[in-house]
């Protein structure tokens, strides 16, 4: 019986058909990142706040990053629960400086999304 049902498997994916499964989803979260306020001086504080749904999962973390001009993420923190915020505070700068910000939102099937970038503008 499972041969029999095995070669029926086969011969339909072969021609195109088939039988697909899958154990949990791939589908990775949408995320959006918004910060306020957009113009901030430094040292002061902003709040970063993530919108995040999971494709097939519900989402379980996010994490809070500022990119660096040659693009490394530093991890700023993470948030567990809905709303997904976090309170940072602005670098030190001596000119007005574009600093940018990115989300990461993972689901419980370990997918994994992230909001384009968003920029605050420090002043001194």
């Amino acid at each position: 019986m499972h041969a029999a049902a095995l070669a029926a498997a086969l011969v339909l994916a072969g021609c195109g058909g088939g039988v697909y499964w899958s154990i949990g989803g791939d589908d990775e979260p949408d995320v959006e990142l918004a910060a306020q306020p957009e113009v901030v001086r430094s040292g002061e504080t902003l709040e970063l706040q993530a919108g995040a749904s999971g494709g097939v999962g519900s989402v379980v973390e996010v994490r809070f990053y500022r990119v660096d001009d040659n693009g490394a993420r530093v991890l700023l923190g993470s948030d567990l629960d809905r709303p997904f915020r976090l309170t940072v505070r602005a670098p030190t700068v001596t000119e007005p400086t574009a600093v940018r910000y990115q989300a990461r939102a993972w689901d419980e099937w370990g997918n994994r999304g992230q909001s384009p970038t968003v920029t605050v503008t420090v002043q001194p």
